[in-house]
C-alpha cells in the first residue's frame, strides 16, 4: 500500500513537471516576435499578395518592413494601402534606387527589435503557418537559423516540390544553393543582426556560407510552406550570369584555391541542370496555385 502511494506521487509529480514546463514553453512561444524584411521595386503587380500571405500567418507577433528602392510604378500606393489597415506594417523608401536587393534588406534591418527575423520578397508567398511551424521547429532542435521546403511558381501554377535538407553545412552549400531566402527564419538571441554582402542576385547564397562558415546551425522544416516566383528576364533566372557569379563567391568571397573552386563548381553546374530540367518538366503539368492565397481584402 505504502509503495504504491509512493509511486502515485511519482506520477503526480512528473505529470505536474511536464505541465509546468508545457506551459514555460508555450509562454516562450508567444514571446516570439518576427521582424519581416521586404525589399520592394516596381513591384505593384505582386507585392499585395506577398503581404496578404503573412496577414494570414497563424503566427501573428510579427513586424513588416517594406523597403521601397524607389519605385517607379505603384508599389508605395499598394502598400500604403495595407499600412492604413494594421499598424504592423511599415514602410521605408529610398530616395534613390540602390540597384540591390541586398541594400534595402540591410537598410530594413537597421531597427532590429525583434527576436527572430525573417525575409519575404515581394513576388513570393509564405502558407499561413508557416511561422508558427518554423518558430516551433528551431526552438526544438535549437538552431540558429532554418529554412523550408518550397515550390517555384510561375503566374498562378507551381511546379514540383524543392525539398529541404534536414541538415546543410558549409561544404553542401558550396556544392549547391540548398536555401531559398523567402524560406529563412534567423534566430537574433544566437546570430544577432545580419548583414547582406552588395553583390546581387549572390547575397544571401553568401550570407548563408558566412554564418555555416561560423558554425552556425541551420536546419530544414521539410514541409511545403513557400512559393518562390520565377520570373523570366531576372538576374537569377540568366544561367550565365549566375554561373560567373558563383565562380565570384568561390574565388573572391570565400577565398578557394582554383581546384576546389573548380571541384564545387562542376557540382553546381551539373545539379543546377538536372533541377532546371525536372522544373521545366513539373510546368509543362503544373498544379493550380492555392487557396490559401485568396484575396483577403476585396
Amino acid at each position: 500500500m505504502q509503495k504504491k502511494f509512493h509511486l502515485s506521487l511519482v506520477r503526480i509529480g512528473f505529470l505536474f513537471f511536464a505541465f509546468q514546463c508545457s506551459t514555460l514553453f508555450a509562454e516562450d512561444e508567444t514571446r516570439k516576435t518576427v521582424l519581416i524584411v521586404m525589399p520592394a521595386y516596381n513591384a505593384e503587380k505582386t507585392i499585395a499578395d506577398s503581404i496578404k500571405s503573412i496577414l494570414r500567418q497563424t503566427h501573428q507577433d510579427w513586424r513588416l518592413v517594406v523597403v521601397d528602392d524607389a519605385s517607379t510604378d505603384g508599389t508605395v500606393d499598394v502598400v500604403e494601402t495595407f499600412m492604413d489597415r494594421d499598424a504592423r506594417i511599415q514602410l521605408i523608401r529610398h530616395d534613390i534606387n540602390s540597384g540591390s536587393p541586398a541594400v534595402a534588406r540591410n537598410t530594413g534591418l537597421e531597427d532590429l527589435r525583434e527576436t527572430h527575423i525573417a525575409f519575404l520578397d515581394a513576388d513570393d508567398l509564405w502558407l499561413p503557418a508557416k511561422l508558427t511551424k518554423q518558430l516551433h521547429f528551431m526552438a526544438a532542435r535549437q538552431l540558429d537559423f532554418s529554412f523550408t521546403s518550397f515550390r517555384a511558381m510561375t503566374g498562378n501554377q507551381v511546379g514540383e516540390l524543392q525539398q529541404a535538407p534536414a541538415r546543410v553545412t558549409y561544404r553542401d552549400l558550396l556544392e549547391l544553393s540548398t536555401i531559398a531566402l523567402s524560406s529563412v527564419v534567423i534566430d537574433v538571441s544566437r546570430v544577432g543582426r545580419p548583414s547582406f554582402t552588395n553583390e546581387p542576385a549572390v547575397e544571401d547564397y553568401i550570407l548563408w556560407l558566412q554564418l555555416l562558415r561560423q558554425n552556425y546551425r541551420a536546419g530544414g522544416l521539410q514541409e511545403d510552406l513557400m512559393r518562390y516566383q520565377v520570373m523570366d528576364g531576372s538576374l537569377s533566372s540568366n544561367k550565365l550570369r549566375m554561373a560567373k557569379k558563383r565562380w565570384k563567391v568561390y574565388r573572391v568571397h570565400e577565398q578557394l584555391g582554383f581546384a576546389s573552386s573548380a571541384y564545387y563548381f562542376a557540382h553546381y553546374a551539373f545539379r543546377t541542370f538536372y533541377k532546371h530540367m525536372k522544373r521545366r518538366q513539373a510546368l509543362r503539368s503544373p498544379q493550380k496555385c492555392d487557396q490559401s492565397f485568396e484575396p483577403l481584402f476585396q
